[in-house]
């Protein structure tokens, strides 16, 4: 009778600590409130960057068609003064 209730108790100690771990597995599941608010301002910050790099590469490629047309227009006076277009 004495060796069963040591069982028993022991049963309920290990469904204890089981519980208790399972709960600590779960909270370590879900993201803190930091986590959170880190996660918005990478996403925002990625979002900010990737528009910057957009309206730098539209701007980049303004610059180069502005100095294609200028110089297909310097090539072609050129040509035209020599008699050559």
């Amino acid at each position: 009778m004495r060796e069963n209730n040591v069982m028993l108790k022991q049963a309920q100690i290990i469904t204890a600590v089981s519980a208790a771990s399972l709960q600590i597995i779960l909270n370590a599941k879900s993201p803190s409130e930091l986590e959170v608010i880190l996660g918005v301002i990478k996403s925002y910050c990625k979002a900010q960057l990737e528009n910057e790099a957009v309206s730098a590469a539209s701007l980049q490629i303004h610059i180069l068609e502005v100095c294609l047309i200028d110089s297909f227009f310097l090539f072609v006076v050129e040509t035209s003064t020599l008699g050559l277009y």
